[in-house]
C-alpha cells in the first residue's frame, strides 16, 4: 500500500479589526507538524508559524535562496521564502513587506516514487507509486541542496499583489493578513485554482463534502467521487476544510507516496 503524506494548514479566521487599517482574512498560521525542535507530547498537534519577517527572524528562519527577490523570474513563484533551521520540508512565503502571503510544502521526490526506509515510512521496494506527479500541475519541481523535490504552493493573498504590498506588519496582530486561499496550479502563479470562502459555494463548484475531523473541520475535496474510477492516480493534492458557519479555515496538501520528514504526518 503506498500511503499518503499530509500537512494540514490551519489559518484561523481574524477577528475584527477596532483600527482603520486593513482587515485581513486569517488571523493565525499554523500546520500539523511534529517540530523537531519540541519535546514529542502528542503524535501531531498544531505548530504556529512565523506570520511576520520580525518573528520569522527571532525563531532563526532564513531566507532561500539568499540572493532571489520577491518577483525574481528564476523562481516558478512569488514571495520571500524563508525555511525553518530544521527539516526544512514547509516554508513561508512573505510578502515585500515581510507579512505572511503563502506557504509551500517540499517533498523529495525519490522518497515518494522510489520508497523510504525511514522509520516513520518503511516502504523502499514495497511497492510501485502509480500516482501520476508528471500529470499534476500543482505540482513543481525543485533541485534544493543537490536533491531534485516537488513543491506545493499556496498563497493568502492575490499573487500579483505580493510583491508591491502596503500591509504593515505591526498590523498583522490586531488586524489578521491575507484574503483567502489561492493554490497555484502551474508552473508560474498566473494559474490558481482558488478556495471558495463558503461550504455551500464549495460543493457547488465540485469540492464535494466530507467528514468532519476534530481540530480541522468539515473537510471537502475537489472531485472526490472520481477517486475510485481514476484508482487514486489523479487526485488533486489539497483539500478544504470550513467551520460549523461553513466559512473557510484552512485546508491542506495530501500526496500520494511517503516523505519520512518528521514536519509531515504519516497515517497508517
Amino acid at each position: 500500500m503506498v500511503g499518503i503524506t499530509l500537512l494540514t494548514i490551519l489559518a484561523a479566521l481574524a477577528a475584527s479589526t477596532s483600527g482603520s487599517g486593513e482587515k485581513g482574512a486569517f488571523e493565525t498560521l499554523a500546520v500539523t507538524l511534529p517540530d523537531p525542535t519540541r519535546p514529542l507530547t502528542a503524535r501531531y498537534w498544531f505548530n504556529t508559524l512565523p506570520t511576520t519577517l520580525k518573528e520569522a527572524e527571532k525563531q532563526n528562519w532564513s531566507k532561500s535562496p539568499q540572493d532571489l527577490s520577491c518577483a525574481d523570474p528564476a523562481k516558478f513563484y512569488v514571495g520571500n521564502r524563508f525555511v525553518p533551521p530544521y527539516e526544512p520540508s514547509v516554508a513561508i512565503l512573505l510578502d515585500s513587506q515581510g507579512v505572511v502571503a503563502g506557504l509551500q510544502a517540499i517533498y523529495d521526490v525519490e522518497s515518494l516514487v522510489s520508497g523510504s526506509a525511514q522509520r516513520d515510512c518503511k516502504t523502499l521496494n514495497k511497492y510501485v507509486n502509480d500516482y501520476k506527479f508528471q500529470d499534476q500541475p500543482m505540482l513543481n519541481t525543485e533541485v534544493i541542496d543537490g536533491k531534485e523535490k516537488y513543491v506545493l504552493t499556496v498563497y493568502f493573498d492575490n499573487p500579483k499583489e505580493i510583491c508591491t504590498s502596503t500591509r504593515d506588519p505591526a498590523s498583522v496582530k490586531d488586524s489578521g493578513y491575507g484574503t483567502g486561499l489561492y493554490f497555484q496550479n502551474g508552473p508560474t502563479p498566473d494559474t490558481l485554482l482558488v478556495a471558495p470562502p463558503t461550504r455551500p459555494e464549495a460543493a457547488a463548484q465540485n469540492w464535494d463534502n466530507n467528514k468532519c475531523l476534530p481540530l480541522n473541520g468539515y473537510h471537502n475535496f475537489l472531485h472526490s467521487s472520481q477517486w475510485d474510477s481514476q484508482n487514486c492516480t489523479e487526485i488533486v493534492p489539497n483539500w478544504l476544510f470550513y467551520d460549523e458557519n461553513n466559512k473557510l479555515t484552512g485546508g491542506g496538501f495530501s500526496i500520494p507516496g511517503c516523505d519520512p520528514s518528521p514536519r509531515f504526518q504519516h497515517p497508517p
